[in-house]
């Protein structure tokens, strides 16, 4: 947030944890790692929608694609050696959630891993 500030945008952040509050509507919601790192299904949903309800035009998400990341099998995931969960998405996966939870939604696809939701 601090480069984006630098760079004159107006922008703020939310985490119920680091940063609680309430948030705010924007423009542009970034939904970045955080998908990936919630060990229920339903909690990943409601934590999307959220999302997509603070986005005035567009929700970028991004999780991770890359590999199934090393550790115990844990529901539909991982728990990794350093104790963090991580749901292996696959880039269709992503998009599939995404046209599901945003359906009257444009579904762009970004780059491995990231979408573009636009109202």
């Amino acid at each position: 947030m601090k480069a984006l500030r630098a760079k004159g945008y107006d922008v703020t952040g939310h985490d119920p944890v680091v940063a609680p509050g309430k948030p705010r509507k924007a423009d542009v919601v970034l939904l970045v790692y955080i998908l990936n790192v919630l060990t229920s299904p339903c909690e990943r949903e409601h934590v999307f929608k959220q999302a997509w309800e603070h986005a005035r035009k567009r929700l970028i998400v991004a999780v991770r694609v890359d590999k199934q990341a090393p550790g115990k099998p844990c529901g539909d995931g991982v728990m990794t050696r350093s104790g963090t969960f991580q749901h292996h998405f696959t880039h269709e996966a992503l998009l599939a959630l995404c046209r599901k939870l945003a359906p009257r939604a444009k579904v762009q696809k970004l780059d491995p891993g990231v979408v573009a939701v636009s109202r």
